[in-house]
């Protein structure tokens, strides 16, 4: 029988859908709106007419939008890693369900990133924009929904496909691939994991420092070089701490030395670890890529330059606490392997 998340994530999306298409049609309008002696719109010219109540009646539907949206994506990802892997014969993770899936699956997750990154994109302009008095950011924030209205609409279409392409029939051998390939390998050697732990280490000792010193300080949250290096170092580690997670750390959440299973780790016999970690790695690519932008607006707007430094502040912060949750959730098991036994796994 098909389960109730499979009708949930339709109902969602198609909902999100309406919403943010009605909320693009004010945003064009907005778009239009533009002075023909701005060759971007934004900021706006004192000599640009904004129509406020257009930005104002998108401002609504398109947070219900993003509402929708991405419950509608969490409640995807909830079922494809820790519901459907009990419903699809032989899938024991996520991997199991992306194959019955087929391509539609990766499909859709990639483009739901890009539609999540679009939309908080609108909302980190949005929500500077109603700091402004004359609108000075409506321009940017009406360009950053149209930008995202395409993309939710192709995510959600995609979502759809990928669940009506799921084959509930034929068996899966998700872990049997992940383990042939792991065969005879150990902690650390899956991708290098072992020689990219030091960098990844130094990375994190990198961001904590910077994103807290840019938290305590105003002058160096200021600088538009401190986040640009937040968000290229955030750039870097991310990808580090990923190969790291599933080459060096993942064996000791599940007691076996020879499992280097991602999917895996979402589930319960991992007391699904997977999702606190990979939401501190979301919250980290999400922050400094939102204190960059902020720091943008603040070197364009100077009206704006309170807020978005403040915004700048709170990214900074959320990045390097974020950093600290991943290494103490991701390291703890291994860290107490090693006190219990004296030696690591392997």
């Amino acid at each position: 029988m098909p389960h109730p998340i499979a009708f949930a994530v339709p109902v969602l999306d198609g909902l999100s859908v309406l919403l943010i298409l009605a909320a693009g049609l004010d945003a064009i309008r907005v778009v239009l709106s533009a002075s023909h002696g701005s060759s971007i719109g934004w900021p706006a010219t004192p000599a640009t007419e904004i129509p406020a109540r257009r930005c104002a009646a998108a401002r609504l539907p398109s947070r219900a939008a993003a509402c929708a949206f991405l419950l509608s994506s969490l409640l995807l990802a909830v079922g494809v890693l820790s519901v459907l892997p009990g419903i699809v014969p032989g899938a024991m993770c996520g991997s199991g369900v992306l194959q019955a899936m087929g391509a539609e699956g990766p499909r859709a997750f990639v483009l739901r990133a890009l539609a999540l990154t679009a939309l908080f994109a609108w909302h980190l302009l949005d929500r500077l924009d109603r700091a402004s008095p004359d609108g000075r950011l409506a321009q940017g924030s009406a360009r950053a929904l149209l930008l995202a209205v395409p993309l939710v609409v192709t995510a959600s279409w995609s979502g759809g496909w990928a669940l009506l392409a799921l084959d509930g029939q034929a068996a899966k051998d998700c872990c049997s691939v992940v383990y042939d390939g792991a065969r005879g390998l150990g902690p650390g050697e899956v991708a290098g994991a072992s020689a990219l732990l030091p960098a990844m280490l130094a990375g994190a000792a990198a961001l904590i420092a910077l994103g807290g010193a840019m938290a305590a300080s105003p002058r160096l949250a200021r600088r538009q070089g401190a986040s640009t290096m937040l968000a290229i170092l955030a750039a870097a580690w991310i990808p580090a701490a990923v190969v790291v997670l599933v080459g060096d750390l993942s064996p000791y959440h599940f007691g076996n030395p020879a499992h280097h299973c991602p999917w895996c780790l979402f589930a319960g016999r991992a007391h699904a670890v997977g999702y606190p970690l990979f939401f501190a790695l979301a919250v980290v690519a999400l922050d400094a890529g939102a204190a960059l932008m902020a720091s943008a607006v603040a070197r364009r707007v100077p009206e704006l330059a309170g807020p978005a430094i403040s915004r700048v502040r709170a990214g900074a912060l959320r990045t390097a606490l974020a950093v600290l949750a991943f290494l103490a959730i991701a390291a703890a098991p291994a860290l107490l392997y090693r006190m219990q036994n004296g030696a690591w796994m392997g």
